[in-house]
């Protein structure tokens, strides 16, 4: 069983991060203009914390007697929602990152769209048409929602692997641009842009480290029974919401 023990460590872990960045957010981002990276890095970071915290909820009331069926609809729906809107937001702060790093070329506006809509597409198709098979229930707060059936077959899983088809393409332009730039560059007798080089080594990192937690996600949720397989859901997003959030720092701070 999935101990709240586990969804409470996680959520301390995201609040230790919260807190000891606090001061660049403060710095970079409480004051002066709004923009859209502002406001992504204020919807992904604080969204994070949010759902974090009414999935421990969720946790606490599978661990309690009586409340246990409530507890599991409360999880499934939850974190079927984080997941899709985290999601979403991390990839817009990397579709921001590479348009960035190509000096705002109007194409990767419209390349960054398509792909986009695509895999929105594919997430809500993956929820809405590959979800388990639920029974509906009450919840407080709301008039009705749903569990999974015990024993119902689930494909939930393909949900991270539409991310990494977003992100595959996005890493390689990254990896493109950053490779013509220091050819260029070292042809010129120049190291190179240190914000290009600060762009391409961050967005490199994210993209290695995202392979492994979507990777650990699709396994656990594979492999483990029920509300197990969310076991690795908290630690996996609250790491990707971290480092999107610690990319838009590295960047304002160049």
């Amino acid at each position: 069983m999935c101990t709240p023990s586990v969804t409470v460590s996680s959520l301390t872990f995201l609040l230790w991060d919260y807190f000891v960045t606090l001061p660049d957010e403060v710095e970079f981002f409480w004051t002066g203009k709004w923009s859209y990276l502002r406001v992504l890095f204020f919807v992904n970071r604080y969204q994070v914390i949010s759902w974090q915290i009414f999935h421990t909820i969720g946790i606490f009331m599978v661990a309690r007697p009586g409340l246990e069926q409530v507890g599991r609809a409360w999880v499934h729906n939850m974190l079927t929602i984080s997941a899709f809107t985290m999601t979403t937001s991390v990839q817009l702060i990397l579709s921001f990152r590479v348009y960035r790093l190509y000096n705002r070329t109007k194409w990767i506006i419209g390349f960054f769209t398509v792909l986009l809509l695509a895999a929105i597409t594919a997430q809500l198709y993956v929820v809405i048409k590959l979800s388990p098979e639920v029974t509906s229930i009450m919840l407080p707060f709301l008039h009705i929602t749903c569990q999974p059936t015990l024993g119902a077959v689930s494909h939930l899983y393909l949900g991270p692997i539409t991310a990494i088809c977003f992100d595959i393409p996005a890493f390689l332009l990254v990896l493109l641009r950053g490779i013509t730039h220091f050819r260029v560059q070292k042809a010129a007798g120049f190291r190179g842009s240190s914000l290009v080089r600060l762009l391409v080594w961050d967005s490199v990192l994210y993209f290695l480290m995202i392979v492994v937690v979507y990777t650990i996600i699709i396994i656990s949720y594979v492999k483990f029974p029920d509300i197990e397989s969310f076991m690795t859901f908290g630690y996996g997003f609250s790491v990707i919401s971290i480092a999107a959030s610690q990319m838009l720092i590295n960047l304002r701070k160049h």
